[in-house]
């Protein structure tokens, strides 16, 4: 089946071998992309280890920064590339209006979704150039570093001569754009899956209207049989994209709180860095459209047995009134975008990150 949503999203996706370009193609592809963008990831892991080892001193903190963040957007998009197979099968669902028509203002919102995606590119794409061009520009005091490298890494050859240390850095500059570019928009696909589950939610309950105020009895049962059948497939593309997103947005948990404690130690002690101040505005981006979306899914949810609690269904007949009380139970247990089995998506998780961080800030600045 085509897909009719998520264009802007999906394209960004494919044109780097992130998404497939054919039904059946394989995801050799985008593991060969990541594979080249991990460069900077293991340059500095070898730099922080070799130095651990040799006792030497360099800037930990900042070293850390670079290695925790590259470590967890590989690993974001790394697990959102193992389940590819599950996430073509949401966004096809999510594109099927034969079984259960149309909601009627799904291409108002679509159309909305693609605005702020190219929105959300724009800006990923502006934090991406601050992370890599800063260090360039402004290399500030690098004694026994290389100077303007995105970051300082560990190579068994000297590499401070042209042209191979801007090679190096060209290099450097290209794993930002795969591994920053593709956990930014990934963020995004999944925001967008859930706001389109969103839609499909509203648009059950405005069915629920037309089944209450039905006269027949007969036609009733039938067309509340149908809106059960819809609930059900609608709770459905819930549980794939829980089992499809929990792995890769667990990343939230483990890495964020942390990153952005040495973000925040490195910007106390350096005054300013544009690279640092980037580095936070796409990650911070990246957890908070996820958690919105979680939010409004979870909120949405929930509001169908509200919306069936205030009909008038108990002025229907008593079959219709004994299906509707298991349909009222089953819906107070919402649709959960876990991050891991640690927690779910929520304003709360954004709130849990940043307090988090302030551990680990306090911590770095009673130990440094």
């Amino acid at each position: 089946m085509s897909t009719v949503i998520m264009k802007s999203t999906l394209g960004h996706l494919t044109r780097v071998y992130l998404w497939p370009r054919y039904p059946n193609s394989t995801t050799t592809p985008a593991y060969l992309i990541l594979l080249t963008g991990s460069f900077l990831l293991v340059g500095s892991a070898l730099r922080l280890v070799v130095a651990l080892a040799n006792n030497q001193n360099i800037d930990m903190v900042a070293t850390a920064e670079n290695v925790t963040s590259q470590f967890g957007v590989m690993y974001f998009a790394s697990f959102f590339i193992t389940n590819r197979t599950t996430i073509m099968k949401i966004i096809s669902d999510l594109s099927d209006f034969d079984n259960f028509g149309k909601p009627p203002q799904f291409d108002i919102r679509n159309k909305e979704l693609d605005e702020v995606a190219r929105s959300f590119r724009f800006v990923l794409h502006v934090a991406i150039v601050g992370v890599f061009l800063w260090p360039a520009i402004y290399t500030g005091d690098c004694k026994d570093e290389v100077c303007g490298l995105v970051a300082p890494i560990w190579l068994p050859f000297d590499y401070d001569y042209f042209p191979v240390k801007q090679v190096i850095y060209l290099w450097q500059c290209y794993c930002c754009v795969v591994t920053y570019g593709a956990a930014g928009m990934i963020s995004m696909a999944m925001l967008e899956t859930m706001e389109h589950l969103v839609v499909r939610i509203q648009h059950l309950k405005m069915l629920l209207v037309e089944v209450v105020e039905e006269k027949n009895p007969f036609v009733r049962q039938e067309l509340l049989a149908r809106w059960v059948e819809y609930h059900v497939f609608i709770f459905g593309i819930g549980k794939d994209m829980n089992r499809s997103y929990r792995v890769s947005l667990s990343v939230h948990v483990l890495v964020a709180g942390a990153l952005f404690g040495f973000i925040g130690h490195t910007i106390m002690a350096s005054a300013f860095t544009i690279d640092s101040m980037s580095l936070f505005s796409g990650w911070f981006s990246s957890l908070f459209v996820v958690c919105v979306g979680g939010q409004r899914l979870m909120d949405e949810s929930l509001s169908v047995g509200a919306a069936i609690y205030q009909s008038r269904w108990y002025q229907m007949d008593t079959k219709f009134q004994k299906i509707v009380v298991p349909i009222v139970m089953r819906s107070q247990r919402p649709i959960l975008i876990h991050a891991g089995p640690f927690t779910f998506l929520s304003l709360l998780l954004i709130l849990g990150v940043l307090q988090t961080a302030y551990s680990y800030v306090n911590l770095l600045n009673a130990t440094s």
